[in-house]
């Protein structure tokens, strides 16, 4: 992947990518350096979980990759300069005592 196409966004979707269907975090925080968008999934039916991830400022490239089930929490952290421009997104989803981790420079 080109250095310039550094992941710039993450969400959490249900249903496949072709379904387009983002899902709303539970509680997004905004401080000086970072966001933090957090998805509590425990007790939600058994729908597909889906991480997409897009790279380039204008997501130019979008990946996405199938969630186990089991997944019950999901935190994107997007990291930003002093102009509040993303520098670097990072992606945990917590599964019983174990961390999925995905995440860009």
């Amino acid at each position: 992947m080109p250095a310039d196409l550094e992941a710039h966004t993450a969400d959490l979707m249900y249903g496949p990518p072709a379904r387009q269907a983002l899902a709303k975090p539970d509680s997004y925080r905004v401080h000086a350096h970072s966001t933090v968008a957090t998805w509590e999934l425990a007790g939600l039916p058994q729908a597909q979980k889906w991480l997409q991830c897009g790279y380039g400022a204008g997501d130019e490239l979008t990946l996405s990759q199938q969630l186990p089930m089991a997944v019950d929490t999901c935190r994107v952290t997007r990291h930003l300069d002093a102009q509040r421009n993303v520098v670097k997104v990072e992606a945990v989803c917590t599964l019983c005592e174990r961390h999925l981790e995905a995440g860009s420079k």
